[in-house]
């Protein structure tokens, strides 16, 4: 066991809404090809820490959206075990401790940068030293890396959450880049879909001011799956991660290598979840979609471990890992046995790495959406301006199990026995969260339930027509994404006796995950224990970041 002196840091660079096949070590161009973006990726300092360490290049994520994806990540648990489960989703289970907690109580110092504070009121970062709430929107990172060298002490780990390449797409939306083809995209898109003129001259330099039409104008269509044509916004995102490469990415590289924070250090980048080129739903043509269903490239993430002297260097490991490996992984390289607590989902990755291990790991994804009166701006003005507590209801949109061939996907979740043995009131509002994916209506709920308690339906009745709505919509999906990596092509539907026996043994292992579940979708989820000012703080945060108004 090595003392505390001896133990390695840990620095973990999360590059949200980086997709997989962005970076050029990846050696993907499908996508790139199709949308003429392959001449203007370029990302030096991402294929160098690629050439330099272990690079995985079947990573897969926990999660489509970034909170629940983060949680996974340092509980090394799956959302239905560490309870954070959406975007707004939490707390985190109790029993199921944190990477920080674990390094805590090994003696390491801890420190953490999260943008948004998402991860901070949701219980991911409970054991971390420090907190801090760098907006990269609007500050520079070197502030930052000067207060972290100054006050981590040796062994420290510490998490990066870097923003750049999120929504808006653009070499210019952070400061590291030219802001003029920003401007110069904004003012096409604004004409062709919304018939707008952008009031700003030529020389405008305001980035901020840009920054903010631009996210309030995607909110109100972009979010919406309405007007985001994958044409025009894969040039602009490809453009944005070479700025981010070249530009916020090299000059942490160099800091922190000035700093000495570099020295027998485990350096790790990876992303919380890609962007979804999505061909099929509600629209003709296809969509650049920002953290929702489940495609390649939604789900499949960079994933780059260095570790000098303890991994092997230029290594690509093929087989398939997940984002639950990261905590066992890092705990596993610094010799750190992990506090009691919940099991973990997750995998150490170092025999993979050292090549006595050929095994892939259990890739789960799933997203769940929470009730439209508690998103944006209702979110604020429920939770934030009135300076409540968080309170609010969610649903399971869909599970998703793959492997490197195939990948099963469900819509919604099953009905359990506890909800078959329900009141009529409980039994139907199931129903309609589970299978139909429809968030309550209390007028619906009641009639409904009368007619189940007067006789007039039972619940056999509502069941069947439930399970054809279920069919009908094709809820259950099987892509083979070896054959066919734009996933058009439903399995099921074309022979559901041929490939269900394909399907089976997936759905298993996709109910045996369910089966651990510790907080459910009818459980309200909220964050009794946090203060108006906490509430408050996330607030003025979000604002900052574009989340809310």
């Amino acid at each position: 066991m090595k003392t505390a002196s001896d133990k390695p840091n840990v620095i973990v660079l999360m590059v949200d809404d980086l997709r997989y096949d962005c970076i050029g070590a990846a050696g993907q161009t499908r996508f790139l090809d199709r949308y003429r973006c392959a001449d203007r990726l370029q990302t030096p300092v991402m294929d160098e820490l690629a050439r330099t360490g272990v690079f995985f290049s079947q990573a897969i994520t926990s999660a489509s959206n970034t909170p629940p994806s983060i949680a996974a990540m340092f509980t090394g648990c799956r959302g239905p075990v560490n309870g954070v489960r959406s975007l707004f989703g939490g707390p985190r289970i109790p029993e199921v401790r944190t990477l920080w907690e674990h390094l805590s109580a090994a003696g390491y110092d801890t420190a953490a940068c999260d943008p948004h504070g998402f991860s901070e009121i949701n219980g991911t970062l409970d054991g971390c030293a420090h907190i801090y709430h760098s907006n990269w929107a609007t500050e520079r990172h070197t502030s930052l890396l000067k207060k972290l060298a100054a006050e981590l002490k040796p062994p420290f780990a510490a998490y990066l959450h870097l923003w750049d390449v999120h929504i808006p797409y653009g070499a210019g939306a952070y400061p590291y880049g030219l802001h003029q083809p920003f401007m110069n995209h904004l003012q096409h898109m604004l004409k062709q879909y919304f018939f707008m003129e952008l009031n700003a001259s030529p020389g405008y330099t305001n980035i901020d001011e840009l920054r903010e039409n631009w996210m309030d104008l995607w909110h109100k269509h972009w979010n919406k799956g309405a007007m985001n044509p994958v044409e025009s916004q894969a040039p602009l995102y490809v453009d944005g991660v070479t700025a981010f490469d070249k530009g916020r990415l090299q000059s942490i590289i160099k800091g922190l290598g000035r700093l000495g924070m570099l020295d027998n250090t485990i350096l790790v980048l990876l992303s919380d979840h890609g962007e979804t080129v999505n061909h099929k739903e509600r629209s003709v043509e296809p969509l650049f979609q920002h953290s929702c269903f489940p495609f390649e490239g939604l789900m499949r993430i960079p994933f780059i471990i260095k570790a000098p002297g303890m991994l092997p260097e230029g290594k690509t490991v093929t087989r398939q890992v997940s984002t639950v490996d990261l905590a066992p992984t890092l705990l596993d390289l610094c010799d750190v046995a992990p506090q009691p607590g919940h099991a973990m989902d997750g995998r150490s990755l170092v025999p993979l790495m050292l090549g006595r291990d050929d095994s892939d790991s259990v890739a789960y994804c799933e997203h769940c959406e929470v009730a439209s009166e508690f998103l944006v701006p209702q979110f604020q003005n429920r939770c934030m301006e009135e300076r409540k507590n968080f309170e609010f209801d969610w649903l399971v949109f869909y599970r998703a199990l793959r492997t490197p061939q195939f990948k099963y996907v469900e819509c919604g979740e099953p009905l359990t026995q506890h909800d078959l043995d329900a009141a009529p009131y409980d039994f139907i509002r199931a129903v309609n969260r589970k299978t139909k994916l429809i968030f309550d209506n209390e007028q619906s709920l009641k009639e409904e339930s009368g007619l189940l308690a007067d006789g007039v339906h039972s619940r056999k009745d509502l069941i069947d027509e439930a399970l054809v709505h279920v069919r009908t919509a094709m809820n259950e999906k099987l892509y083979d994404i070896e054959a066919d990596p734009d996933e058009l092509v439903n399995l099921l539907g074309l022979d559901r006796e041929k490939f269900g026996r394909i399907a089976q043994p997936l759905k298993m292992d996709l109910d045996r995950i369910y089966d651990k579940t510790l907080r459910h979708s009818g459980d309200k989820a909220c964050f009794s224990n946090k203060t108006p000012e906490e509430v408050d703080g996330l607030a003025h945060r979000l604002r900052g970041l574009g989340y809310i108004d």
